[in-house]
């Protein structure tokens, strides 16, 4: 497989998590460089937004779900 059709799959939500965290490991790191930091601090808040939207997908299923449990109950 191709880098290419690599990144054209999307990631799941474990990796965006795995990925934020390897982010905040890097900027407790003691020997910051500014300009590093920006674009990584940049990354982090795309990668955020990425896994606030897939959380509210999750909590929509989950809330559909319970909903059509509760109608099927007598």
């Amino acid at each position: 497989m191709t880098d290419n059709a690599k990144s054209a799959q999307p990631k799941s939500l474990k990796q965006l998590m795995e990925e934020l965290d390897g982010l905040v490991a890097w900027f407790e790191r003691e020997d910051i460089d500014l300009e590093e930091a920006l674009a990584k601090f940049q990354a982090g808040v795309e990668l955020a937004a990425q896994i606030k939207k897939r959380l509210g997908r999750l909590e929509n299923k989950i809330v559909l779900l319970k909903q059509k449990f509760e109608e099927q109950e007598p």
